[in-house]
Formats: structure tokens, C-alpha cells, sequence
């Protein structure tokens, strides 16, 4: 069951009594909507946890302290840099809604004392996480909303933060009578039948703290006390954080571990066909040594009449060689013919074994490049995406598919933005590359990849190409690869009807004709402000 604002009450008047005049003292990323800051307060170092994930936003304490924690990236970046060593001086519940603002004193680079917000807004699908000044311009965000027709908010860097939208709501502890209304403000429909079965608002409300979860047998829910009107096992906490530990720290903890699993997998592999790639070379190595024996055999072949069973080496006159001398080993229990098909039996091993190497060379160069793009994108890939990959690995053979019955995958959203009149989607791992070139677009659709590098494939769905959509959609497939880094990214673009899927391959790899290239630096900003699709 989603939080509401009536539970969030109860939780920030829980939360502010323990963090409030607290210190942070290290701001930890766990992906890129997830956070734990180490609060230092009241003698005693807490860890509290700030998630605007879209399945299970919320924030409290956590005593989860072995998760995985990521490097940070833009917004963890920034909350280290900017809340690090900041004092909280307040936390506290905008309205009765389902939006906290926590008021954090710093200071600038100069020394000077700033005041900054974090807003967090708890709101299903459309969770955020805000930082703003005290003129409420924001300064970072989890999630950017761009300015445009469907949005009445705008989440830029920059912009005036507005609140989420309030209707003509009653905050039910602000009211005087024992009303049930129907326009309560952070009144979820499962707090509206318990206000029914009990006949009134203020006994529901104005009852103390239990932090209990009740197992119906069918479904699970948990609220900031008992609700009588469901019926079932009761299971009480000490605090709202225990709590939603208990409810949500097993699902953090197992996605962490899945990505380290994940991870530890890809590792293993990667370290087997780099030692593979390196024998390989040694063979390589060796086979071109052997190629020599097709000389040596035909300088032998000119003089084997110098040659007799028993000698240990002739010397030869080198005409390959300025007719110099050359002096040649032989196995001395072979016949001098024997001697010269030995060596040309060897020089005909070695060119067969070089063709093979160099072929076995290319499989495994493929396989590092796919092994170390699935490492990229297990980095940047959500719950859903983590089981997509996983499924992937498991039909590539890289992991041992369950005894249990798999369960039918659930899709992940692909990405997409609007700029001008065209729709750009990215692909952010291989099963969502393999959708939107060979099954998704369409022929009058675009294809945009990182040159000679694995990454994201970019389809681009426009009436034509202007300048402004290229270089978009190129920043985009930069920005998705293992190059995103660097500058002047090269990048590839043609018309989706060059691309042609290579069969038999790992990670549904492609080949193109007809392209053009761009070179690309990334610009972080635009990308930010760029409006979803």
C-alpha cells in the first residue's frame, strides 16, 4: 500500500525528534533516486533514508548498513558537495499532503551561511526529490519536468519551485469537529474505512503511535496504528522507521545483492576471456614463429642433397637472405625427407592454426565488449531492467536458470523525448536495443550509435532530420555508452533500413551502411531540460 499523507504526519514528528539540529556527516548514493544520509544527532549516528522511486518512495531511519552503495553520480554529486557537514534544523510536513521539506544550514564556498530545502515528494509515478534556496529556485532534482503544455510545474535548475498541486482539501487535525468528509488532504481510501467503522475522524486520529502490519492472509498493509476494520495477524514495531524497514529493507537489500551477484558474474567472465584473449595472442604468437618453417624447408628442400640421416643441422646458402649462410637444425633420427616434410607439414599447421586464432581472437574480443557493455548497463538500469539483463545472461548461459518456475518478464519502460517534431527513444540495455531496432522502428525511422563502441541504440522518428534533433539524439547514444565521458564522442546515424541485425550474436549486435558521423561533446544541461516523451 503508497503512504499517505495522515501516515506521514505521525512519521515526520517521528523523524524530527530524532534529526533535528542533527549534523550530516556523509551523504551515501544508492542508485540514482535512492540516498542515506549519516545523520550525527543526539550522540548517536543515524542513517536515514531518502527514496523517490517510483515503486516505493518514502523516507526513514534505516539500519540496512551492508547495501552496496554506487558511485554517486549528478543529484549524489550534488548532495555531497552542498548538504555534507549541513545541520538540519528542521523536518517537517507541507500541509497534510504527501510532501516533506527538510530545512538544512550550511555554508557557502566563502564561508558564508546559506539555507538550503530538500523537498520530497511522495506521489506514486510522480515522485521527485527537490533542492531549492530559500527564494525556492531550484538547484537540483532527481527528475526534471521541462516546461511545456501537459506540465504545470517546472523542475529545472533554475526555476521557481511550486508545490505540488493542492485541491480544495481539509486537513482533518486542523478541524474542529468530528466530521467524515469526503475532501480530507492526505486521507488515503484505507483510512477513510476505518474513520467509517469506527463513526468518527478525531478517535482515529488522535490515538497514539502503534506502527502496526496486518497480514489479511490475502495482502499485507501497515499503518501508523491499528486499523480495526481489517481483520487478520498483527505484527507491532517500536517506530514507523522499524516499520518500513521491515517492509522495505528486504526488497533494497535484495536488489543490491542482485546487482552485486549480477556484477560478481560479469566480473568472473570478464576475467576468463581476458586470460583467454591473452593465450590466444601467445598462440597467435607462436603459429607466426612456425610460419618460418616454410622457408626453412624450401632452403632445405634446395640443398637436401647435402643432407643424410644422423646429421644434427646442415648449413644452407640463404637466398631469401643475400645468399648468406644458414645454418639449420634437423632431428637427426629423421631422413633428410622426412626432416623436410616435418617442416613443411608444420608451416602448414600454422597457417591453418593463425586463421583459426585470429577467428577466435574476434569471438572474444565480441564477448569482452558485450560482457563490458552489460556491466554498464547493470550500473545504470532500474529493478525491472536488472531482470532483464539477468534474463539475457541466462539465455546466453553466463547464469544457471532458477529450478523454479521463471516468472513472465515484465517490460520496462524505454526512454523517451520530445525535440521539435521528432520522438527520440534510447535503449538502456540489449533486450530494449534488440525492441527498437528490429521490431519497433519503422523504415522511415533513424538509427544513431557510438562509433566502433558498444552502447545505446538511438531510434529517431521524425518527417527529417534537422540539426538540432542529429545532435540530440547523438548526445543521447554518447551519454549511453562507456564513452560518455570523453570528448568529440564519434557518432554514427543512418536511415533504420541500413541496419542489418548480425545473426548469431550476443547482445543482438548490428551492422549499418550509408552513415554519416558526428562528433559530440556531451552537455549535461540540455540533456536535463530535454521534455520526456
Amino acid at each position: 500500500m503508497a503512504i499517505d499523507g495522515t501516515f506521514i504526519h505521525y512519521l515526520t514528528d517521528e523523524l524530527s525528534s530524532i534529526l533535528k539540529g542533527g549534523r550530516v556527516q556523509k551523504v551515501y548514493q544508492l542508485n540514482n533516486l535512492e540516498f542515506i544520509f549519516e545523520v550525527r544527532s543526539g550522540g548517536a549516528n543515524h542513517h536515514l533514508l531518502i527514496s523517490s522511486a517510483l515503486n516505493a518512495p518514502r523516507i526513514h531511519l534505516t539500519k540496512t548498513g551492508d547495501i552496496p552503495i554506487s558511485e554517486p553520480q549528478r543529484l549524489g554529486l550534488f548532495l555531497k558537495k552542498n548538504l555534507e557537514r549541513a545541520v538540519i534544523s528542521d523536518l517537517s510536513q507541507i500541509g497534510n499532503d504527501r510532501c516533506i521539506k527538510i530545512e538544512f544550514d550550511t555554508t557557502d564556498d566563502f564561508g558564508d551561511a546559506k539555507r538550503l530545502w530538500l523537498f520530497l515528494e511522495i506521489m506514486g509515478r510522480n515522485s521527485n526529490l527537490v533542492i531549492t534556496n530559500e527564494d525556492y529556485e531550484i538547484l537540483e532534482a532527481a527528475r526534471y519536468l521541462p516546461p511545456s503544455a501537459e506540465n504545470y510545474r517546472i523542475i529545472i535548475p533554475r526555476a521557481k519551485y511550486v508545490l505540488p498541486y493542492q485541491e480544495n482539501t481539509v486537513n482533518p487535525f486542523l478541524m474542529k469537529n468530528d466530521e467524515i468528509l469526503y475532501n480530507f488532504s492526505g486521507v488515503s481510501k484505507l483510512m477513510m474505512n476505518e474513520f467509517h467503522f469506527r463513526g468518527s475522524v478525531k478517535e482515529v486520529i488522535n490515538q497514539p503511535v502503534r506502527p502496526t502490519l496486518i497480514n489479511t492472509g490475502q495482502k499485507v498493509f501497515f499503518y501508523a496504528y491499528d486499523l480495526l476494520h481489517l481483520n487478520g495477524e498483527r505484527t507491532s514495531f517500536p517506530t514507523l522507521s522499524q516499520l518500513l524497514d521491515h517492509i522495505y529493507g528486504l526488497s533494497i537489500h535484495e536488489s543490491s545483492v542482485f546487482v552485486t551477484r549480477l556484477k560478481q558474474v560479469i566480473k568472473r567472465y570478464l576475467k576468463r576471456a581476458n586470460q583467454k584473449l591473452a593465450n590466444l595472442r601467445d598462440d597467435l604468437l607462436h603459429a607466426h614463429e612456425n610460419l618460418a618453417y616454410q622457408k626453412l624447408g624450401e632452403l632445405l628442400q634446395s640443398h637436401l642433397y647435402l643432407a643424410k640421416k644422423g646429421d644434427e643441422s646442415i648449413t644452407v646458402i640463404d637466398y631469401y637472405n643475400d645468399n648468406k649462410e644458414l645454418t639449420i637444425s634437423l632431428d637427426p633420427t629423421l631422413s633428410p625427407s622426412e626432416n623436410l616434410n616435418d617442416f613443411f607439414k608444420k608451416a602448414k599447421k600454422a597457417k591453418t592454426a593463425i586463421g583459426e586464432i585470429n577467428g577466435q581472437i574476434s569471438l572474444t574480443k565480441d564477448e569482452i565488449d558485450y560482457l563490458e557493455l552489460i556491466d554498464f548497463q547493470i550500473d545504470h538500469a532500474n529493478s525491472l531492467e536488472l531482470k532483464e539483463i539477468e534474463d539475457e545472461l541466462i539465455t546466453n548461459n553466463y547464469i544457471k536458470p532458477s529450478k523454479k518456475k521463471r516468472q513472465k518478464l515484465i517490460k520496462s519502460k524505454i526512454d523517451s523525448y520530445k525535440v521539435d517534431n521528432a520522438i527520440i527513444y534510447v535503449g538502456k540495455n540489449n533486450y530494449q536495443n534488440n525492441y527498437l531496432t528490429n521490431k519497433f522502428a519503422s523504415p522511415k525511422d533513424f538509427f544513431f550509435h557510438v562509433k566502433d563502441y558498444p552502447g545505446a541504440h538511438v531510434i529517431v522518428r521524425c518527417d527529417e532530420l534537422t540539426e538540432t534533433i542529429i545532435r540530440t539524439a547523438a548526445m543521447l547514444a554518447g551519454a549511453n555508452s562507456k564513452s560518455r565521458h570523453s570528448s568529440s564522442i564519434p557518432v554514427d546515424y543512418t536511415s533504420i533500413k541500413n541496419v542489418k541485425k548480425i545473426p548469431k550474436t550476443k547482445g543482438y549486435q548490428v551492422t549499418y551502411k550509408n552513415q554519416k558521423t558526428i562528433y559530440i561533446d556531451i552537455d549535461e544541461d540540455y540533456l536535463k531540460k530535454l521534455q520526456r516523451g
